[in-house]
C-alpha cells in the first residue's frame, strides 16, 4: 500500500492506494477509483463504475486538472517525499531569529533600527574585540523586532544583540 498527501484547492487529504487503485481517503475506505491515460494529458477516471474525463497539466507533483468545466489545483506528495522534506528541514535546523555575540566584546555601533528589514548576510552590529572591529551579520532575512544592546556596552559571548521576526 502507498500513501500520498493530496492537496486539492487548499484542502488536504491522505490518500492510500493499492495496485494503482485508491482504496481509502483520510483513513475511510472508499469506492474503488482507477485512472487510465487516454491521450497526452487526458485521463478517464472510473469512480464507482462512472467514467469522468479529466485533462491535466503540470509537473513535479503539482497539477491543474480540468473536469466538467471546473479547474482544480492539485498537489500530490508521496509519503517518502514528505519524510525526505521533513528530514531535510531537520538537518538544516531551525531558523535563527536571534543575532548573538560570537565573543566577549564592546558594541561600537548598531547598524539597524527597530522595524528595519534586513537580508541574510547583512551587517547589523559592529563589535570591537582585541582592538579589532568585527561586523556581525544577520543569519536570515527578517524585520528587526528588538535591539538588545547599545553603543558602548560590553557584551558576553552568546549574548543576544538583535531579535528578528
Amino acid at each position: 500500500m502507498k500513501t500520498y498527501t493530496v492537496v486539492v484547492d487548499a484542502e488536504e487529504y491522505q490518500v492510500s492506494t493499492e495496485n494503482g487503485s485508491v482504496i481509502a481517503v483520510n483513513g475511510e475506505r472508499c469506492v474503488p477509483v482507477t485512472a487510465e491515460q487516454t491521450a497526452r494529458h487526458q485521463y478517464s477516471v472510473l469512480l464507482d463504475g462512472t467514467a469522468v474525463a479529466i485533462a491535466a497539466s503540470g509537473t513535479a507533483g503539482t497539477w491543474e486538472m480540468f473536469s466538467e468545466a471546473s479547474l482544480h489545483r492539485v498537489q500530490v506528495t508521496s509519503e517518502r517525499e514528505r519524510l525526505h522534506r521533513q528530514l531535510s528541514a531537520a538537518v538544516q535546523g531551525p531558523v535563527r531569529t536571534e543575532v548573538r555575540a560570537p565573543m566577549p566584546a564592546l558594541v561600537v555601533r548598531v547598524e539597524v533600527k527597530e522595524g528595519d528589514s534586513v537580508s541574510a548576510g547583512q551587517g547589523v552590529v559592529i563589535l570591537e574585540a582585541m582592538k579589532m572591529e568585527n561586523e556581525i551579520k544577520a543569519h536570515t532575512p527578517g524585520k528587526v523586532k528588538e535591539i538588545c544592546v547599545a553603543a558602548g556596552e560590553a557584551v558576553e559571548k552568546d549574548e543576544i544583540l538583535i531579535l528578528l521576526e
